[in-house]
């Protein structure tokens, strides 16, 4: 291995909460101090793009959860429901992530379109600025001041097929797509699919575009047709108003908990409309429960429709359940496809993630955009 080096994750916040684009960083930061890498991930305490957060004019309810996230960047506890290696140095800041709270280094990484505007601003002591890309952040800003933050002098690094198709439109064909893995020593098969009576797991979500009311009316379906089918929803937020009593809800399920409930249930029903790249599903799966879900573009790395899973399109209720329907109706094609996922999971690892990563650093490092001055 050449040099090691020091590199810096930016993220926009501390997770009180388990958030996907945060495993992921996490799970990069773990591989690459087993790489013989120095990492730092900085969690922002303050944004400068969203100051109704801290009080300085009203927030409406759909910024209820990133106010969360930066409310606790004030009093920031060691991270309880991810893994990260001793040898990573967790920074909280209590304001912005400017550069002089940032460390120096040889790489730094945005990991959001709001950490990707401080980034192009820091001095060259920083480090290589590169940018980790994982969705189109449509939920915290307007979609243009997101895509202005694609043109911006950072190597880029998508984690999905579909956002290189949108990285490629906008002009940026430079950009390198590395999927996420699955850390396959938490999420594994315990329990043989053949074994597993039918049953339905969902993820519970408070935003509209991650389809949780979709997929509970396929729930009431099924429960209005078959009342005997038992149904579990998790998710790590509050238990839903909506949520009838006989659901049982299991709120922020620990990772071995969470493995369990995968691992005890035959179907993984997801119902996102647009997702960067579902981790739960790709969970789901290499537990061998069977996905059930919609085409929500960040499945297509893994899923393939009638091979290892069954979709359907965004927010087409009757069409998921009807698949619902089929693997409920037919065991043998539920077995088949719950094989083949499992087979087909087994091939996305953080290692050979943080490999790819790995390469994009070192190639990046040494050579200049040409949007870089």
């Amino acid at each position: 291995m050449s040099e090691p080096f020091r590199i810096t994750f930016i993220l926009p916040g501390y997770p009180s909460v388990p958030i996907g684009g945060f495993r992921v960083v996490y799970q990069y930061a773990n591989e690459l101090v087993n790489r013989g890498h120095h990492v730092s991930v900085v969690h922002a305490g303050d944004l400068r793009q969203h100051p109704g957060i801290r009080g300085i004019r009203p927030w409406p309810k759909r910024w209820v959860a990133r106010f969360r996230l930066l409310r606790d960047s004030r009093f920031p506890r060691p991270v309880q429901w991810q893994h990260v290696d001793r040898r990573v140095k967790m920074i909280y800041l209590d304001q912005e992530p400017i550069s002089s709270k940032v460390p120096s280094g040889d790489i730094v990484v945005a990991t959001s379109w709001e950490t990707a505007e401080y980034v192009a601003e820091y001095p060259a002591s920083v480090g290589k600025k590169f940018y980790l890309i994982q969705h189109l952040e449509t939920w915290s800003g307007q979609l243009d001041r997101i895509l202005a933050t694609w043109q911006m002098p950072l190597h880029l690094i998508v984690i999905a097929g579909w956002l290189l198709d949108e990285a490629k439109k906008a002009g940026r064909g430079d950009a390198v797509h590395i999927p996420n893995g699955l850390d396959h020593d938490r999420f594994y098969l315990s329990v043989d699919p053949r074994k597993r009576p039918f049953s339905v797991l969902t993820m519970y979500h408070p935003w509209a575009w991650k389809g949780f009311d979709d997929a509970l009316a396929v729930i009431l379906k099924l429960h209005e047709s078959h009342p005997q089918v038992p149904v579990t929803v998790f998710g790590a937020y509050p238990r839903p108003a909506s949520l009838p009593a006989w659901v049982p809800y299991v709120e922020n399920p620990a990772q071995e908990q969470l493995r369990a409930l995968y691992n005890q249930h035959a179907v993984f029903l997801h119902a996102s409309w647009r997702e960067g790249w579902a981790l739960p599903p790709a969970e789901a799966m290499a537990c061998g429960a069977v996905f059930i879900g919609t085409d929500s573009l960040g499945c297509r790395d893994y899923a393939i429709d009638g091979v290892n899973a069954l979709l359907s399109p965004p927010r087409a209720i009757d069409a998921l359940w009807e698949n619902l329907r089929r693997v409920q109706d037919d065991p043998k094609l539920r077995w088949q496809l719950a094989e083949q996922g499992l087979q087909d999971i087994k091939r996305f690892t953080w290692s050979h993630s943080a490999a790819l990563f790995e390469e994009r650093l070192k190639e990046g490092i040494n050579r200049t955009l040409p949007v870089e001055s």
